[in-house]
């Protein structure tokens, strides 16, 4: 569910499109967590050490998903044309 803490270990892959919808810098967060659990498959400090090696600033971009990843969450209004 988005609206968990944290989303990336939880999301399946019919909520993958909602990634498009947010900023890219937290799009490569969610991407990164989850290759990162292919070497780690919890949230051990292993885990966060190989997401810091790719994306230093991973606690800001975590944070911004914290606070905002419940907006995308539920359904999705399109812009009328």
């Amino acid at each position: 569910e988005i609206a968990n803490s944290d989303w990336s270990s939880d999301v399946c892959s019919s909520d993958l499109w909602r990634l498009l919808l947010m900023p890219e810098r937290v799009m490569d967060y969610v991407i990164v967590h989850e290759l990162a659990h292919r070497r780690e498959m919890n949230h051990s400090a292993a885990f966060w050490q190989i997401i810091e090696t790719y994306l230093p600033d991973y606690r800001e971009r975590r944070q911004w998903l914290k606070e905002n990843g419940v907006r995308y969450a539920g359904p999705v209004e399109l812009p009328k044309h």
